[in-house]
């Protein structure tokens, strides 16, 4: 029986063509560096410069469906750009039909420049000079896992939360419902108060993981700070995604938690808050 001995993090993902691309996509996810060193060494005439407004705005997708089109290995889109990676090992090359097919996704595409790599491990031009006539608007090139190789050797170093990012797996990928506070009571003023209450989303350079966001007032009958209105929280997004940057002022670093409809308590939640910050509440103390 052989066993499957680890030499590397990307080793659980398998040893299949699809492991390797799926290790790369992961890659260009995580460094910026890494990804504009690639498109330069893919596109040596194109001037271009993934940076970090683009990073903010891109949709990184791995093996998207197409219909009948097919399966793409790794896609990169942004309305500057819009790039097809597509990867071979062995003696594997892109077909010219498997070629065209993904030529016309990127002719549908709105991104104002479009990029095709062939990533293979033994070289092999025929495909592009078969089909780079048809598709004129269309810039492609072919590398090889040996120049990736080369790339990584010279980076050295990336550095990634691998228990932030397992956290966000399980929680977004496999959508489990795991929870660090049920109610996070906070305290919301001004121009705050407008983002909760229009807009649905509550700022906070914090990460927590609650079941609800509540905003704490001051109940003038009661003369008592309370609870009347409860957001299910929907969606926690990173301080440099697109999403935040909508509400992020100068380079802001907080998280931005996108809520669900507001619930409003018959009766309201009373006791007695020590401070003014936000403040973590167990279903448990009512």
């Amino acid at each position: 029986m052989k066993e499957n001995i680890l030499h590397s993090i990307f080793d659980v993902l398998g040893n299949k063509e699809t492991a390797l691309s799926r290790s790369l996509a992961t890659i260009l996810y995580k460094d910026k560096l890494i990804l504009n060193r690639f498109i330069k060494k893919a596109f040596p005439k194109v001037s271009i410069s993934f940076n970090s407004h683009l990073i903010g705005e891109s949709l990184f997708y791995f093996e998207k469906e197409h219909g009948k089109l097919g399966r793409t290995d790794i896609e990169i889109e942004n309305n500057f750009f819009h790039l097809v990676i597509e990867t071979k090992t062995r003696s594997g090359k892109v077909t010219a039909s498997q070629a065209r097919k993904y030529s016309k996704i990127l002719c549908a595409s709105k991104s104002k420049h479009k990029f095709f790599v062939f990533l293979t491990e033994i070289d092999d031009p025929t495909t592009i000079e078969q089909i780079q006539s048809q598709f004129p608007q269309i810039y492609y090139s072919k590398i090889s896992w040996a120049s990736i190789y080369a790339l990584l050797k010279k980076r050295k170093n990336i550095h990634v939360n691998l228990v932030e990012e397992a956290m966000n797996s399980l929680k977004w990928r496999h959508e489990m419902k795991i929870h660090d506070i049920d109610i996070w009571a906070v305290v919301v003023r001004r121009k705050e108060e407008t983002n909760l209450e229009k807009h649905h989303v509550y700022r906070n350079y914090k990460f927590h993981t609650p079941i609800f966001i509540a905003k704490r007032e001051r109940d003038t009958k009661r003369k008592k700070v309370v609870i009347y209105d409860l957001y299910p929280v929907l969606q926690i997004h990173a301080p440099h995604s697109s999403f935040a940057k909508k509400y992020n002022q100068n380079n802001g670093k907080d998280y931005l938690y996108e809520l669900g409809r507001k619930m409003t308590l018959t009766n309201p939640i009373i006791k007695k808050f020590s401070q003014a910050s936000a403040i973590a509440l167990s279903f448990q103390d009512f």
